[in-house]
C-alpha cells in the first residue's frame, strides 16, 4: 500500500531532492486527516508542491471519494483535488471542461502565488462564413494615419481573448502530471467481485523491482516501458532494497519502492510544467 506515513515517505525521498521544512510536515500530518473527515473522502495524501515567483508556493492534495472501479475494461477513479499555501485549509481545485483545459496547456512560465492572478489565452477569431448566393462584403478602405502616411493593410479580425484563473492553471497541471504519471507496482491492485480495483492480498513484492518492466501509470494502467526511451531514470539500492524512480518528462516527480515492507508513495516538487526539451535530450 501507498506509504502511510509521510514522515517516513518524506525521508525515504529527501536523498531525490524531495525537502520539506519540519513545520511543513507538522502542519500537513494534522490537517489532512481532518480535510479527509470534513470532505467525507476514502483517501487522501499529500500530492506534492508547486513553486511560485513570489515564494507563496502550492501545497497539494489528492484525496478520493469512492473505491475505483473497472467498467468496459477502463479503471475509473474519482480524484479530487486540493491546494493551500499555509497547509492549514485546504479548498478544493474545481474540474475543468475540455475547453478550457485545452487553453491552460498553452500557457507558458512559473506561477505567480497569486490565486487570484488571470492569464490571458489568445485564440485566432473564427472565419466568417458567407452564405451561399450572397456577396463577399468589399474590404473595408485604407485609413490615413494623421501625419499623411498610409495605414497598414487590415490582416483580419482581431484575436479572441479568454482569462485562465491561476487555480484553473493549476487543476491543469496535477492533472497532466498525474496522467502521466501516478506509478504503482505491477501485481499491486487487482479487481474484485464488485469489479472495485482493490489491494491484491497475494502480492508477494516485486520480483524484478530493477526493472522499469515491474511498474504501471496507476492500478492496471500501462506498463512504464511503453513510454518514450528515456524518459525514466531508475535507480536500485540493493542495500536498503530501495527503488527510485524520477520523471524527466515532468522533472520534480519522485517515487519510491520498498522491497522489504512492499510499499511504495510519489511526490512531486517542482515547477508544475512539462518538460518541453525532453525529447531533444533524448535524441
Amino acid at each position: 500500500m501507498p506509504i502511510a506515513n509521510l514522515t517516513m515517505c518524506l525521508d525515504l525521498l529527501g536523498s531525490n531532492g524531495i525537502v520539506l521544512t519540519t513545520e511543513q510536515k507538522a502542519v500537513l500530518e494534522t490537517s489532512l486527516p481532518l480535510k479527509k473527515a470534513e470532505a467525507g473522502l476514502k483517501m487522501i495524501r499529500f500530492w506534492g508542491k508547486f513553486t511560485a515567483l513570489n515564494g507563496k508556493d502550492y501545497l497539494l492534495a489528492i484525496g478520493m471519494l469512492d473505491q475505483p472501479f473497472v467498467f468496459e475494461g477502463k479503471v475509473h477513479m474519482s480524484y479530487k483535488y486540493f491546494y493551500s499555501q499555509m497547509g492549514v485549509h485546504w479548498l478544493d481545485l474545481g474540474p475543468l471542461d475540455e475547453i478550457t483545459y485545452g487553453r491552460a496547456s498553452t500557457i507558458n512560465g512559473s506561477l505567480t502565488g497569486e490565486a487570484g492572478f488571470k492569464y490571458v489565452v489568445e485564440e485566432p477569431a473564427p472565419e466568417v462564413e458567407i452564405v451561399e448566393g450572397q456577396e463577399e462584403a468589399p474590404p473595408a478602405e485604407e485609413e490615413e494615419k494623421q501625419d499623411g502616411e498610409e495605414g497598414e493593410e487590415p490582416t483580419g479580425p482581431a484575436p479572441l481573448k479568454f482569462d485562465i484563473t491561476e487555480l484553473q492553471r493549476l487543476r491543469f497541471m496535477i492533472e497532466n502530471i498525474q496522467s502521466g504519471t501516478g506509478v504503482v507496482p505491477d501485481g499491486y491492485y487487482t479487481t474484485n467481485a464488485k469489479n472495485e480495483v482493490a489491494a491484491n492480498q497475494l502480492f508477494a513484492g516485486l520480483s524484478y523491482p530493477d526493472k522499469l518492466e515491474s511498474y504501471t501509470h496507476g492500478p492496471l494502467g500501462k506498463c512504464l516501458i511503453k513510454d518514450v526511451t528515456g524518459s525514466w531514470s531508475l535507480h536500485h539500492d540493493s542495500f536498503k532494497c530501495l527503488t527510485y524512480l524520477r520523471s524527466l518528462a515532468f522533472p520534480g516527480y519522485s517515487y519510491v519502492y520498498s522491497c522489504d515492507m512492499k510499499e511504495f508513495d510519489s511526490v512531486y516538487l517542482g515547477t508544475g510544467e512539462a518538460n518541453k526539451d525532453l525529447m531533444f535530450m533524448i535524441a
